[in-house]
This record gives C-alpha cells, sequence and structure tokens, in this order.
C-alpha cells in the first residue's frame, strides 16, 4: 500500500485514508475513472470498426 500526499490530478494535500491510498482525492478520482472509461469505450469501437472493416 502506498501512501500518497498529494492528489495526482491536481496536486491539492489528501486528506482521507482512502484518498491517500488511492492516490486521488474523491472528485479527482471520480473524473479519472469516467476519462478512463471512455478511452476503453472509444477503444473497442475503434476494434469494432476494425473487425467490420476486414469482415
Amino acid at each position: 500500500m502506498t501512501d500518497h500526499k498529494e492528489c495526482g490530478r491536481c496536486n491539492r494535500k489528501l486528506k482521507g485514508a482512502k484518498s491517500r491510498e488511492r492516490g486521488f482525492g474523491p472528485t479527482c478520482y471520480k473524473k479519472n475513472q469516467e476519462a478512463a472509461a471512455k478511452t476503453e469505450f472509444e477503444r473497442n469501437q475503434q476494434r469494432l470498426f476494425e473487425e467490420a472493416q476486414a469482415g
């Protein structure tokens, strides 16, 4: 377990134990999760498009 002192997104001081463990404050964690989900969705869409073009 790593104990982060600052948020990995906005560099603010982390206060809660869960935030220090994740490395993100609650708002930045949510934004980071949303960005990761969007990236994964776009990657899947591209893969489906390429499969349709090949098949």
